[in-house]
Parts: structure tokens; C-alpha cells; sequence
């Protein structure tokens, strides 16, 4: 007789890994192909056309709801693996360094691009209100740089105050 499956897949999968969790402990790997078992997902074979693909791979995005529920609800924190192909099962120890620096450096290319469309406007275009709101932005992701950085900061770096003075 079959084995009886949650839905949607991703809990069925949070079930399998917590034993997996119980049997080995931290530090154990999760390969991809363990995954998909998991998620009940069969890899498909041959030519693929472009929308198969994309199902299968929407299919198996269902990880990531798991990966957040098993952080969120049982303090496990997977990663991917970089020896292998899956995902790491992290000590709370590495937790604190490896995971939240991972995350971090996300938020840190983030931030540097929402700078980067604040700082490159063609500032003569702005009416004053504009330039003022422009600068409050600016301001707060000065501020959240630096407080990620722990520096000191600049509100206006003093190339865009030439900038804003000519354009007065």
C-alpha cells in the first residue's frame, strides 16, 4: 500500500527532514536528489521544452517554504552546501556566523543598488520637493549602511553637494 502524503509537498518534505534531524544530528547534508524524494518531485528525462522546465523547477521551489517554516517553527537553519549539492544542516554555532552572514551580504547588495538609483538622477530634472525626497532617501540608506558597517556616515558625499549646489 502507498504511503500516505501531506499536501502541498513542502510538509511532507519539513517531516522527512526532522527525522533525518533526529537520526543524524547536525552537520548532516541533504543532497538535492534527497529533496526531491522529499517533495515527491521525479526529475524529468530527455529534452525538456522551456515550460516543463519551468514547472519542474516552480515544483521544487516548495524547498524554500520548508527551509522557512524549519527556521521559524524548529530552530533548524539549512543552507546550500558548498562541498556538495544540497543543503547543509547547520549547528546553531555556524547559525550565528555562516547563515546570517550569507543573509547579510544579500541585504548589502540590495541596499547598494537602491543607493545606486538615488545617487545617479539627473538632478537638474528634480523640482525641490523631488531633490528633498531624494535626500531623506539617501539619508536612510546612509544610515542603514553605516549601522550595518558600524561607521560613521555622510549624508551627502561631497561630489553630489557640488552637484546639488550647481543645479541651484
Amino acid at each position: 500500500m502507498n504511503e500516505l502524503k501531506k499536501h502541498p509537498g513542502w510538509k511532507d518534505a519539513i517531516d522527512k527532514i526532522l527525522k533525518r534531524f533526529e537520526e543524524g544530528g547536525y552537520g548532516i547534508i541533504i543532497t538535492d536528489e534527497e529533496v526531491n524524494s522529499y517533495l515527491s518531485l521525479k526529475k524529468p528525462e530527455g529534452q525538456l521544452s522551456y515550460d516543463e522546465f519551468k514547472q519542474f523547477d516552480l515544483e521544487r521551489m516548495q524547498i524554500y517554504k520548508s527551509l522557512e517554516i524549519l527556521l521559524e517553527e524548529h530552530n533548524i537553519c539549512l543552507i546550500r552546501s558548498k562541498s556538495t549539492h544540497g543543503f547543509e544542516l547547520l549547528p546553531p554555532k555556524d547559525q550565528i556566523k555562516i547563515a546570517f552572514d550569507k543573509r547579510m551580504t544579500k541585504v548589502r547588495r540590495e541596499l547598494n543598488k537602491a543607493q545606486m538609483a538615488i545617487v545617479n538622477i539627473d538632478h537638474t530634472l528634480l523640482s525641490i520637493t523631488d531633490e528633498a525626497d531624494r535626500q531623506r532617501k539617501l539619508t536612510k540608506t546612509a544610515f542603514i549602511r553605516c549601522a550595518i558597517n558600524k561607521r560613521k556616515f555622510e549624508i551627502v558625499a561631497p561630489k553630489e553637494q557640488k552637484q546639488i549646489a550647481e543645479a541651484k
